[in-house]
């Protein structure tokens, strides 16, 4: 809104600058906005969700297809690791969208290298989504999943609550920590079919 009164009141020499300024700021409270509408939807309609049989692989193969083209413009490889043959039964599009906001965080503040991975183990299928960035502080790490948490290296918004909330309504759990290496660590365990249909 500055930057707008600036221009109608002849403030600013360079108007293009400013210009960007409102177009970038437009686009970062619209994102945030269809967030907050699409969190919103996941949490109270139990009917935006459509389960059906699901390959682990190809859910976590789209998110990479889909985000390589922003890797590759920041300079950072998006690799994805061979993953077993598990099937879940859950919503396609609300699983994709969960991983690319994990894939998405982490590139964010990877320094070369984001890697998405499963696996199997009894009734559990695995995905975990780590990075070779800073990871994260402390002071962070309990609050990660909070809508519109603030950490110390910038804000969160919402993506993070978003990729919990469809975890959580496919029975299954997310959590966060920092890689023994160093890096941010997302990992997601969801029942293998069987498991999940059973309370469908």
């Amino acid at each position: 809104q500055g930057y707008a009164e600036g221009i109608k009141h002849g403030v600013f020499a360079d108007t293009g600058y400013a210009a960007d300024v409102i177009i970038a700021e437009s686009l970062r409270l619209t994102h945030l906005v269809e967030d907050l509408l699409y969190l919103s939807r996941l949490e109270t309609a139990d009917g935006v969700y459509t389960f059906a049989p699901l390959s682990i692989g190809e859910v976590l193969g789209q998110c990479v297809e889909k985000l390589e083209g922003a890797a590759i413009k920041e300079g950072k490889a998006l690799t994805l690791s061979p993953v077993p043959g598990a099937t879940v039964y859950g919503d396609g599009e609300k699983l994709l969208r969960a991983v690319m906001n994990l894939a998405g965080n982490c590139l964010r503040y990877a320094k070369s290298t984001v890697e998405l991975s499963a696996a199997a183990t009894g009734s559990l299928v695995s995905v975990t989504v780590r990075d070779d960035g800073p990871g994260f502080s402390p002071e962070d790490l309990p609050h990660l999943f909070e809508r519109f948490y603030k950490g110390k290296q910038g804000k969160f918004g919402l993506g993070l609550s978003i990729a919990k909330a469809i975890v959580e309504k496919h029975g299954g759990s997310i959590c966060a920590e920092n890689g023994a290496s160093g890096g941010a660590v997302f990992r997601v365990e969801l029942p293998v079919m069987g498991e999940m249909a059973k309370g469908k």
